[in-house]
């Protein structure tokens, strides 16, 4: 039975997990009772995963009593708790929508997987199983759309046992869903802008007057990186960095150039990230502008080929979807991380450059006495 479930289980990690432990293991505080209507119901440590009265009853009323819309193939089940696959089973039979179960008991779920068949279940691709939340969350996250409806349901014996953790998992499943909303706004605001940056920085590439991030690969080595990023605990250390400004090859994040400029310290490297409004930024520097490069994503803004930098160079993420097709004309292409922000940006051109020593700077990733970024900004404080 336990082979059979594992061979039809499309989670390899989890499978991994599994077969470090043995049936003596998972047997450890495991016992059964039969209900009044004949069903069994495990119990783990004398707590059972499910009524003990009628627990296919139970499981019906439980989902008719949460989920209330029509679900449909593309949406999303997640169910808590697998006890002995009463809920999976009903789920699985009752609604078309892919179904992501989290039992956190790896040894219960060994357990189980010896005792009762679910490889059907598993090898409909439609169930996936993790006893790792994280792992569950970033799986639902991948097949999530903006317009797929999500439900949780659980074994209701879990949900008064385990309510923290039921908690924690609605809480993760939901910001996933969130962030994926925010990420097709972005897309849907900027995706025009963004093609039409590519278009135009490409065709620097190719015509010489822009270069690839990859072109710098180990060039750097042995060397110390500064990243001078725009939040204000740059403020606290912008006389160390004039103090010591002939120990570092500078990447200043956009918004940090104009307070460097302004304390006589030239980036060598500006790393720039935005997708439009970069003249406004950087404008008026082109005098300082012309004694250091720039570091820029293939979607940024175009203008920046005009602000008279020395070098430019373009990073190719490996997320950005047209990039990856433009290998099809050019197999020199390498494709870097890209994390969303100028910072991380200068932090992995900084890595694959060979730096051995990276410093931070105004990296803060909070606010300090309610400012925003350091000196030399517009929008600094918060309101």
């Amino acid at each position: 039975m336990f082979e059979k479930n594992l061979a039809a289980m499309n989670n390899p990690t989890l499978k991994r997990r599994l077969e470090k432990i043995s049936p003596i293991e998972s047997r450890v505080g495991v016992s059964y009772c039969v209900t009044p209507s004949g069903d069994y119901v495990l119990l783990k440590n004398d707590i059972p995963a499910d009524d003990l009265n009628n627990p296919r009853e139970a499981v019906k009323k439980m989902l008719s009593s949460n989920i209330k819309n029509e679900m449909k193939s593309n949406d999303i089940i997640v169910v808590f708790g697998i006890g002995l696959g009463y809920i999976l089973d009903e789920v699985f039979n009752t609604y078309p929508s892919k179904i992501y179960l989290y039992e956190p008991d790896l040894n219960l779920l060994h357990f189980v997987l010896n005792n009762v068949d679910i490889s059907e279940h598993l090898a409909s691709g439609r169930v996936f199983i993790s006893n790792d939340m994280n792992e569950l969350v970033d799986k639902i996250s991948s097949s999530y759309l903006t317009k797929d409806k999500v439900e949780i349901v659980y074994l209701q014996n879990y949900a008064l046992v385990k309510n923290k953790e039921l908690l924690l998992l609605t809480q993760k499943v939901y910001d996933a869903c969130k962030s994926k909303l925010v990420d097709v706004n972005t897309i849907n605001k900027f995706s025009q802008v963004w093609m039409e940056n590519s278009i135009e920085n490409i065709a620097a590439v190719n015509n010489g007057t822009a270069y690839k991030l990859s072109d710098l690969a180990g060039r750097f080595i042995g060397q110390t990186a500064l990243i001078a990023g725009a939040g204000p605990s740059l403020n606290d250390n912008i006389s160390k960095i004039q103090a010591n400004r002939n120990k570092f090859v500078i990447f200043a994040v956009n918004k940090s150039v104009k307070y460097l400029l302004q304390n006589g310290i030239t980036p060598d490297f500006v790393v720039c990230l935005d997708a439009r409004n970069m003249v406004k930024t950087l404008g008026g520097f082109n005098e300082q502008l012309s004694k250091a490069n720039c570091i820029m994503d293939i979607r940024s803004d175009k203008a920046i080929n005009n602000l008279g930098f020395g070098k430019i160079f373009i990073n190719f993420a490996e997320t950005d979807f047209f990039a990856q097709k433009l290998t099809q004309y050019n197999n020199d292409l390498k494709f870097y991380e890209s994390g969303g922000t100028a910072s991380t940006l200068a932090l992995t051109a900084a890595v694959k450059m060979g730096f051995s020593k990276i410093v931070l700077s105004g990296v803060d990733l909070a606010f300090k006495d309610n400012t925003v970024y350091a000196n030399g900004e517009i929008m600094n404080r918060v309101s």
